[in-house]
């Protein structure tokens, strides 16, 4: 074996491991990119489920804060409705002269 036959399988065999990293590479870029996007989409997913949780929430407490408005409104009406009758018949009542 000469020199010339020992350098050319040396480059051979430095030619097919390079050739073989590009690819190994290449496979795990895309193998992580593949990971990336799955954890994104989870987390996106739990994220509006989340949200969606947080809306309901507040819908509901929309909800009760409106109709304890609204009895809080007729009590306070009731009352002052029953006053000015009241105003209302006393002062027809009663003479001022």
């Amino acid at each position: 074996m000469n020199l010339t036959t020992t350098l050319e399988i040396a480059s051979s065999i430095m030619v097919s491991l390079g050739g073989a990293g590009v690819i190994i590479i290449s496979v795990a870029n895309y193998l992580a990119n593949r990971i990336a996007i799955q954890l994104e989409d989870k987390y996106q997913l739990k994220l509006d489920k989340e949200l969606e949780q947080y809306k309901a929430n507040l819908e509901q407490c929309t909800y009760v804060t409106k109709n304890k408005f609204d009895v809080e409104l007729e009590t306070y009406r009731n009352p002052t409705k029953g006053i000015f009758e009241f105003i209302v018949t006393i002062s027809t009542t009663i003479n001022v002269y």
